[in-house]
């Protein structure tokens, strides 16, 4: 039976420290709530999880000034308030992210290409709505999870580790959903496993993969194989109490998942997802053609792999409605029940034109 126990909260104090020129930020910073969650893994079975909670940051402060960058770098230019804070040039590049948590452009985050004393440029994805930062906003820059980070090799006990690199050495897997707009019914981007030795991926000449970033906020799969003991998912770190925005896009034609998860470190219902009409479009009717943009949502209390979603919705005149068996009448389902940290996929119905939007949660204290 899958866990979702009570977030446990506690305050935690403000920390410092210097560090060297040229080592990358420590990962300590001033964090008002800990958090934690537990996940039942069964064995020979896929567990949908994600992780709402986040490392320490390693800047927490203001943007001086923004420039952006040209548009075929996509890059723009942030400039710390409190001038140079000593990090080694590109120190933060392909492992940190950069949020926004004020502003008109709070709850967007980008990851960092690179920095040079108080200047951090971030890299704003293809696709990607207008970005309304002004000089002053709040940022936080914060270090990516990796599975190295999130899965210890020394002392994880989630998964179990792999004999060797073949196929048929393998133990459990953990699969990473892509961050961004994908086809329907995609596959998950990259698969790991983990070994005494530490964390490798499942690609063409099997490469370490301890310092991997992962998403922020990303949809894992933790399939164990058959036969295998059933373990616990124990992710805990800091809750963010920021705003969290997720970019939603749409294509001419066909129809995009966006796997998505809840900031929410706590239990919840479908009625209190706050969407506006243009960032999930609403159905005309309740008859399958009328049906526009779909939530999935996934349980793990079935034991299976190749998990499919166990509840699908859609949002008709106020009300949400959760898809019939066989397509049959669809019932209201506003009281439906989400686990804290839920992992999601939004199915945006296919547009005239390409579009954008963001969508953003709100803080959770």
């Amino acid at each position: 039976m899958k866990r979702h126990l009570p977030l446990l909260l506690a305050a935690c104090l403000p920390t410092t420290g210097a560090f060297a020129q040229g080592d990358p930020p420590p990962d300590t910073a001033t964090s008002p709530v800990f958090g934690f969650q537990e996940f039942d893994c069964p064995g020979g079975s896929d567990t949908v999880v994600a992780v709402p909670f986040e490392r320490p940051v390693a800047f927490r402060g203001q943007a001086s000034a923004i420039a952006a960058g040209t548009a075929a770098t996509r890059e723009m230019v942030v400039t710390l308030a409190g001038g140079d804070p000593g990090w080694a040039d590109d120190v933060l590049a392909g492992s940190h992210f950069l949020r926004f948590t004020a502003g008109n452009a709070a709850g967007r985050r980008f990851p960092v290409a690179g920095n040079t004393g108080a200047e951090v440029r971030v890299w704003i994805p293809e696709g990607h709505p207008d970005l309304a930062a002004e000089a002053g906003d709040a940022i936080d820059i914060i270090p990516h999870w990796t599975p190295a980070t999130l899965f210890p090799p020394a002392t994880q006990t989630t998964l179990h580790a792999s004999s060797g690199l073949l196929p048929g050495q393998r133990g459990s897997e953990l699969f990473v959903y892509p961050l961004g707009p994908s086809p329907e019914n995609t596959s998950p981007d990259r698969v790991f496993f983990v070994t005494d030795a530490g964390w490798f991926e499942s690609a063409e000449g099997v490469p370490a993969a301890d310092d991997v970033p992962l998403p922020p906020h990303a949809v894992l799969v933790i399939r164990h194989p058959d036969g295998a003991n059933d373990t616990v998912f124990r992710p805990a770190a800091l809750v963010n109490a920021s705003p969290s925005a997720v970019v939603l896009e749409s294509r001419r034609g066909i129809r995009l998942d966006h796997f998505v998860s809840l900031s929410l470190p706590l239990p919840s219902t479908v009625s209190q997802l706050d969407f506006q009409p243009r960032e999930f479009a609403p159905s005309p009717g309740l008859n399958p053609p009328q049906r526009r943009d779909v939530l999935l949502v996934f349980d793990n209390a079935v034991t299976e792999t190749n998990r499919q979603p166990s509840a699908r919705y859609f949002f008709h005149r106020g009300d949400w409605y959760r898809f019939g068996d066989s397509e049959g009448t669809p019932a209201v389902a506003n009281d439906d029940a989400l686990p804290a940290g839920a992992a999601l996929v939004i199915r945006k119905a296919a547009t005239l034109s390409n579009q954008a939007t963001v969508w953003t949660q709100d803080p959770n204290l």
